[in-house]
């Protein structure tokens, strides 16, 4: 059984613009290198079912997911997919100082295709670690505009 995979961060960006950042579902490919599409198929607000499109090689493959929200941030859990038997991740964040937020972002990833659990875990921190670090520049970014 591969196991959820845990990464932490504290970033200079107050909790509500972090948590803000985490539930816009529909614009995580602005900040999360793994995903190149999102489609919001509910058209419910906060949504509760996207379809996430991510590049598997020179394919683009696609994820059909559960959300789930709650006041630290959102989960969601895999309904539908022709790569993935489990694709289950959780968000979160916590104020831990002013202007400084906590972020976690925890990921269970299980491909159809038999692969050594050290190569899916290895694979699955680097997309855990990209994607809280494209959040801390983006939310620099938009501290630097002051926006």
């Amino acid at each position: 059984m591969i196991d959820l995979v845990r990464e932490r961060t504290v970033i200079a960006a107050p909790l509500p613009r972090v948590l803000s950042l985490i539930v816009d579902v529909a614009n995580w490919p602005d900040w999360q290198p793994s995903l190149e599409q999102v489609e919001l198929l509910d058209g419910q607000s906060p949504p509760q079912t996207a379809r996430l499109g991510s590049r598997v090689g020179p394919w683009l493959a696609f994820n059909t997911v559960s959300i789930s929200h709650s006041a630290d941030g959102l989960s969601f859990t895999l309904r539908n997919s022709e790569l993935l038997r489990t694709y289950d991740g959780i968000w979160s964040a916590r104020e831990v100082g002013a202007n400084h937020t906590e972020v976690g972002y925890a990921l269970r990833v299980v491909p159809v295709a038999l692969a050594p659990k050290f190569i899916v875990e290895r694979a699955t921190r680097s997309d855990l670690n990209a994607s809280l670090n494209s959040m801390k520049e983006s939310l620099a970014h938009w501290e630097r505009k002051g926006s």
